[in-house]
């Protein structure tokens, strides 16, 4: 569990004892930025072939991917599969 390694502490909602939230550790807060430096560094490598416009289109239909499997993107979005609207 994610809790375990020390990155994430919780604690009862103030107002909604029913819930639980999540909240970084210093220790996750202090990892943070040599993660957003490693992914930006091996994105740069993975996409170095590709013009400006390139990364553009792989990024967009990257991003239209992640919302198509993300379940409550394609529940609210009112599209089937195939991206065109429900009928």
């Amino acid at each position: 569990m994610v809790a375990d390694p020390g990155l994430l502490t919780r604690r009862r909602d103030p107002n909604d004892g029913r819930l639980v939230r999540l909240y970084l550790t210093d220790r996750a807060r202090a990892a943070r930025q040599p993660i957003k430096e490693a992914r930006r560094r091996l994105e740069d490598h993975a996409t170095a072939t590709l013009t400006d416009e390139e990364r553009r289109h792989l990024r967009t239909a990257l991003t239209k991917v992640i919302r198509q499997l993300d379940p409550d993107q394609t529940a609210s979005s009112g599209e089937e599969r195939n991206g065109r609207p429900d009928r």
